[in-house]
């Protein structure tokens, strides 16, 4: 889960130090995941700075929730997210829902464990573990993008089966949820790197000139091989 702290604070605003929250919600609004700790933001404030986790979690559907509270004037934000993680299929990948990037300075990253999980076997990632090309030009697109990117960069964690290199085939779509209108999106695989027991691809996603409005970006994986098939939804503001 990732999560940006708010603008503005080169003005005084969340500056400084920062209580950072992150609760994880069943379909029943019971806590299955939660923690708080404490940023300190002072020492490049005008840097972006990105806070994330990572959780193992069964399938079914969770609300994600973050909230920030400056330590200093009471101020505070919070968002919230829905994720659904499918029972995994005979006939479907095994894959991370893909990060995109988007040009800008990547500033700092804080990374946070949740609460324990009961599987002993459980780990916390950093960003670099999961996906080894990022970059100190992008930074993560989370639900706004500018009209005037015209390339996403995005990378996807698929699981091998241990049958040998991965040989798999990336799509893209990109929806206007006003009008209906559905185009495809031209999708470049720039190279795989296999680790570990997966495989990361790293892609450029080509982008037409959009109207500003809601808009839903699904990325279509399948194996060549076997013709297991994956696809992942994000919705994104284009403004």
């Amino acid at each position: 889960v990732l999560s940006q702290i708010p603008e503005g604070r080169s003005g005084g605003d969340f500056e400084g130090k920062m209580d950072f929250a992150a609760v994880i919600f069943d379909e029943k609004n019971t806590i299955v995941r939660g923690m708080q700790e404490t940023l300190n933001l002072s020492h490049d404030p005008e840097l972006p700075a990105t806070a994330y986790f990572t959780a193992e979690v069964e399938p079914g559907s969770y609300l994600c929730r973050v909230v920030f509270r400056d330590a200093n004037t009471g101020r505070s934000a919070v968002a919230s997210g829905r994720v659904m993680i499918p029972e995994s299929g005979i006939q479907e990948i095994k894959a991370s829902a893909p990060l995109y990037l988007v040009p800008g300075e990547s500033g700092q990253y804080f990374q946070f464990a949740l609460e324990k999980s009961e599987k002993p076997e459980s780990k916390n990632f950093s960003l670099k573990d999961i996906y080894p090309f990022l970059s100190s030009s992008h930074v993560p697109l989370l639900d706004k993008l500018e009209r005037d990117v015209s390339t996403l960069l995005s990378l996807v964690r698929v699981e091998s089966d241990g049958a040998g290199e991965l040989n798999i085939d990336i799509t893209s779509a990109m929806k206007n949820e006003k009008t209906g209108e559905s185009f495809p999106l031209k999708t470049v695989i720039i190279s795989v790197e296999e680790k570990n027991g997966a495989g990361v691809a790293f892609l450029e996603v080509g982008l037409p000139e959009l109207e500003s409005g809601e808009y839903t970006l699904t990325m279509f994986l399948e194996d060549k091989d076997t013709g297991n098939r994956r696809s992942f939804e994000k919705k994104i503001t284009i403004g």
